[in-house]
């Protein structure tokens, strides 16, 4: 499961949810603001968003995110990512 922390008014988060909807990830979207002291609680102090979890791993922003993807070999759309 993919956690994606942002807001809808950032280009890059929304960016986030639709490469995880393309590749058909499971993600859950998590509002920054309204739950910005759990991902501190998670990772400390944060500059910006989005800031994306997979598998309960920190692999940080939608850059992280496609580079995630690209060096993942198959497995898209099993529901097991």
């Amino acid at each position: 499961m993919i956690t994606i922390y942002g807001t809808e008014i950032c280009s890059y988060c929304i960016r986030s949810k639709k490469l995880a909807e393309q590749y058909n990830l499971k993600y859950e979207w998590k509002d920054a603001d309204e739950n910005e002291a759990e991902l501190k609680e998670r990772i400390g102090q944060y500059e910006t968003i989005p800031q994306i979890f997979w598998h309960d791993r920190h692999i940080g922003g939608y850059t992280e995110f496609v580079s995630e993807i690209e060096n993942t070999s198959g497995g898209y759309g099993d529901g097991n990512l």
